[in-house]
């Protein structure tokens, strides 16, 4: 027989929330401590499946038929401890497990649950698994080890802290499984067993008070640290955006566009949308929020392409407006629509079929970066496929990424009319490419690009094929070349292939690198390392996002972390500037110095002077005025933010006013570069 003592750190309200303390201070409450004594299953806790009772003082419960026990109880608060005690009495085989339901629905059994597992040595001896609608199927996002095996026959304490979406998990006071983004679902405690007798007691629940934060900044580069974007009678959170120049923010919930400012207050919303509105980014030449729009029922994928200025109040509609106006997307159509097995007949909006060219299931993340292989130059909108998960085809294990010129599409762009879709769009694209990263659940859901890191980032929802490490977030470097070459598992098509970013975790067995990471349902680069990062949560029956602000770490293990400082984002000077071109006597001269840093750089002649006749702005670092002598200079110019130093050597050849000039004049060129970290 095994006993293993779970404590969750975390309280679960059964009842009326407990009176805060006489002075007013938050404390920590026990809201909940029950040992069974009273012989029959306590008022409020309710049986959903298989068999349970109290027996010697203890609950027990056994799966039956091969269905999942379930018992729910309370409510989970924001912030809580559960403790209990519990003994595998009996068990299939060690792999088998119970869960402790964190924030549940045990009727529709879906939310957020701990696996633990009989033999917790195992590789998924423990496990976050997650359900967010009822009937979807879990997926396990985080799943881990523990140092010491609960077997059968004996007594061990487990810890879960809840503290909103962050929870920790461990065995005899030794903490081994974090994540920092549980699904909140609005839901109850619970216990489940699975091919397992297991018996539970001595159960304590405690409401933590909320944790104290130090006086720091309220906000960082004026993002706040947390938003919630509202409750909406809508879908889930789908994607965000946000135009850092007018401080607004915009949320997709599948049928609603909603449009805030950077404090949370809603300006205004566009509704009326009945195909699904995904992801969103903001396009900064032409100040419009570009999103995937998907009508698969008429077999039309588009870019909704969306006037954001123009949405000033709450309800106004998507179509007939003028608001929206949609771009066809023929690429995607033409592989979602793709009879693969040559029968004559297109099998639909299904998974479980050979059809769908690389699995396509439409598209859904979408983002503005540079043409894959560049890190500058013209900004294109990269488009992703949806992929379906089917365990059974092995030509749907590559990301599908489309990318267009959207310079020219005022041409294409035509009012929305759901009744009529159009097909006006591109007749092609400017690049098509592939990432292996193996099969996934709809494919890449948010795509992000950080013009810092020079990356591009893929949030998904993980897979479930076992041969592959199921991340839920990959990464491709902007300046790596595509290469054509077979995609494999198709068969012997050719396209063209961007190699994963060479850094998070490595699958030995594949190569595949990646993270553990939620990035499905919202995810923006801000700049200067820091990101958004968006949670989906239903309350009272509506859909809400909570966004929480980050910064990248690159760590294998959480790649994201909480900011609290601006100082966290510190970085020295790097310059970035191209080559000083050469100048002319008696003609106006410019060039731009420029630094990656955090706080901006000044600039300054370290050594040497300018061509006479020149003189550099220190804030701007523009080096500009009306040469007066020919000849070469060559000087040092610096650039420092307090954090530390960069220097360049530079040399300006300024040719003679009204000389042909030779070989040699009119040119610049950059010497060596050096950086130095202030302290």
């Amino acid at each position: 027989m095994l006993t293993a003592s779970i404590v969750f750190a975390g309280a679960l309200a059964l009842d009326a929330p407990p009176a805060a303390a006489a002075d007013g201070d938050p404390t920590d409450k026990v809201v909940l401590a029950e040992d069974f004594s009273a012989g029959t299953l306590p008022g409020g806790w309710t049986s959903h499946r298989g068999a349970w009772k109290v027996e010697d003082g203890r609950l027990v419960g056994t799966s039956v038929g091969g269905e999942r026990a379930r018992v729910s109880f309370g409510s989970s608060y924001e912030n809580y401890r559960l403790e209990a005690t519990a003994n595998f009495l009996q068990v299939a085989n060690d792999s088998r497990w119970l869960n402790l339901a964190a924030d549940y629905h045990g009727a529709e059994d879906y939310g957020s649950v701990f696996v633990v597992r009989s033999n917790t040595k195992a590789s998924n001896g423990l496990e976050y698994a997650v359900s967010e609608a009822p009937g979807a199927a879990y997926s396990s996002p985080v799943t881990g080890p523990a140092g010491v095996s609960l077997g059968t026959g004996e007594t061990h304490a487990l810890s879960l802290e809840v503290r909103g979406g962050h929870a920790v998990l461990s065995i005899d006071g030794t903490e081994y499984l974090t994540t920092n983004d549980m699904f909140r679902a609005d839901g109850t405690l619970g216990l489940v067993v699975n091919n397992a007798t297991v018996a539970f007691d001595d159960i304590k629940v405690t409401q933590l008070a909320p944790e104290e934060t130090s006086p720091g900044e309220s906000t960082i580069k004026g993002f706040a640290k947390n938003l919630n974007g509202g409750s909406w009678d809508a879908g889930h959170v789908q994607g965000i955006a946000v135009d850092r120049e007018k401080g607004r923010i915009y949320y997709s919930f599948t049928t609603l566009l909603v449009k805030t400012d950077l404090a949370g207050n809603v300006i205004g919303t566009v509704g009326g949308f009945t195909g699904h509105l995904g992801d969103l980014d903001f396009n900064e030449s032409d100040g419009r929020v570009y999103g995937s729009l998907e009508y698969k029922d008429q077999k039309a994928f588009y870019i909704a392409v969306i006037d954001v200025d123009a949405v000033d109040r709450v309800g106004m509609e998507a179509q007939n407006s003028g608001i929206v106006r949609t771009v066809h997307l023929d690429e995607v159509v033409a592989d979602y629509t793709a009879d693969m097995d040559g029968n004559g007949v297109f099998d639909g909006n299904t998974g479980k079929t050979p059809d769908h060219r690389y699995g396509s299931s439409g598209i859904d993340g979408v983002s503005f970066g540079p043409q894959f292989g560049s890190t500058g130059g013209p900004q294109f909108l990269t488009v992703a496929y949806g992929i379906y998960s089917n365990l059974d085809r092995t030509d749907n294990d590559h990301q599908v990424l489309l990318q267009y010129d959207t310079s020219n599409w005022d041409a294409y762009a035509k009012p929305l009319v759901e009744a009529d879709p159009h097909r006006s769009g591109p007749e092609g694209v400017a690049g098509k490419y592939f990432v292996r990263t193996g099969n996934t659940t709809y494919g890449v859901q948010n795509l992000a690009y950080d013009d810092l890191l020079g990356r591009w980032f893929m949030g998904v929802y993980a897979g479930a094929k076992p041969g592959f490490p199921n991340y839920t977030l990959f990464a491709v470097d902007a300046a790596t070349a595509p290469v054509r070459g077979e995609l494999v598992g198709t068969g012997g098509d050719q396209g063209m292939l961007i190699a994963l970013a060479p850094d998070g975790r490595t699958h030995e067995a594949t190569g595949i690198r990646g993270w553990i990471q939620k990035a499905d349902v919202g995810m923006e680069s801000l700049g200067d390392g820091l990101f958004y990062l968006a949670r989906n949560r239903s309350a009272g029956g509506m859909q809400t996002a909570d966004i929480t602000l980050y910064r990248w770490t690159g760590d294998a293990s959480a790649p994201f972390a909480l900011v609290n400082s601006e100082s966290e984002l510190h970085r020295e000077p790097v310059i970035t500037s191209a080559t000083a071109p050469g100048g002319q006597v008696g003609a106006a001269y410019t060039h731009t110095f420029t630094a990656s840093a955090f706080p901006a750089a000044t600039f300054s002649i370290a050594a040497g002077s300018v061509p006479e006749g020149l003189d550099l702005d220190d804030k701007t670092g523009i080096l500009s005025g009306t040469p007066r002598e020919a000849g070469r200079t060559t000087f040092t110019v610096a650039a420092d933010n307090g954090v530390g130093r960069a220097t360049q050597i530079v040399t300006v050849e300024v040719a003679p006013e009204d000389g042909p000039g030779s070989v040699g004049w009119g040119s610049g060129s950059f010497g060596s570069l050096s950086g130095s970290t202030g302290r």
